[in-house]
């Protein structure tokens, strides 16, 4: 794996801010789920995020940190992949 870096032109203040409370927001989440889930009773939910997932959303799950769909939906998947490769 490698990274890639992407420049882009100056962003001005309310654009960077926020980009900066996205990302503050997504580790937030990313961070609520790798709790939630690091506990031994949770270890059968690690196998697939796509069903903890589905079960979210038929729930009406709503991100605490003001997250989009989307954006919730990554995190979680996320922090089943940290967890599954720690």
């Amino acid at each position: 794996m490698r990274t890639i870096k992407r420049h882009s032109r100056r962003l001005n203040k309310n654009k960077w801010d926020t980009i900066s409370n996205i990302a503050h927001s997504y580790a937030q989440e990313k961070d609520k789920w790798l709790c939630e889930l690091s506990c031994t009773d949770n270890i059968d939910k690690l196998y697939s995020d796509r069903i903890l997932r589905d079960m979210l959303v038929q729930n009406g799950y709503i991100s605490p940190h003001g997250l989009q769909a989307r954006q919730w939906k990554l995190a979680l998947k996320d922090a089943v992949e940290t967890l599954d490769r720690n």
